[in-house]
């Protein structure tokens, strides 16, 4: 079983890898949400990877048993957009 450091480590990694793509989907949704437009979407997706980043590492013990982790971290950020 790996440790809650090994496995944060891991949620970096592929935060860090998938960023491109990530941010790319992020902006689409906070510009659907109605959170930025099409000027300020980058900076408000940027700080929301941010927020989704420290949301993943606190719930690291759930990364564990993800199957689509990308579709996982996702899913944090459409949650922390309905709390906004």
């Amino acid at each position: 079983m790996l440790s809650n450091s090994d496995v944060q480590h891991q949620i970096r990694s592929l935060i860090e890898a998938e960023a491109d793509t990530l941010l790319r989907i992020l902006r689409h949704h906070v510009q659907r949400a109605g959170l930025a437009d099409s000027e300020t979407a980058s900076s408000v997706a940027s700080e929301l990877l941010n927020d989704v980043t420290v949301e993943a590492l606190s719930n690291a013990d759930r990364f564990v048993e993800v199957r689509e982790p990308t579709a996982w971290l996702i899913g944090i950020a459409a949650n922390l957009i309905k709390r906004r």
